[in-house]
């Protein structure tokens, strides 16, 4: 299972937006992202084994 750290960029292993990880409180991943207005951001907290990391 991959390892996050703050300011990497991850999705959802079954498809997503790219998210920040803001947060990391083992095995929960705090996440932000712009939401599809583009005005706002939104949280999600997510167990790890749900993400995965992706190359910017």
């Amino acid at each position: 299972m991959e390892n996050f750290r703050i300011g990497d960029i991850v999705k959802l292993n079954s498809g997503s937006p790219q998210m920040t990880v803001s947060r990391v409180e083992e095995p929960i991943i705090t996440c932000r992202w712009y939401n599809s207005d583009g005005n706002s951001i939104d949280t999600v907290k997510i167990n790890k084994g749900a993400l995965r990391k992706i190359n910017v």
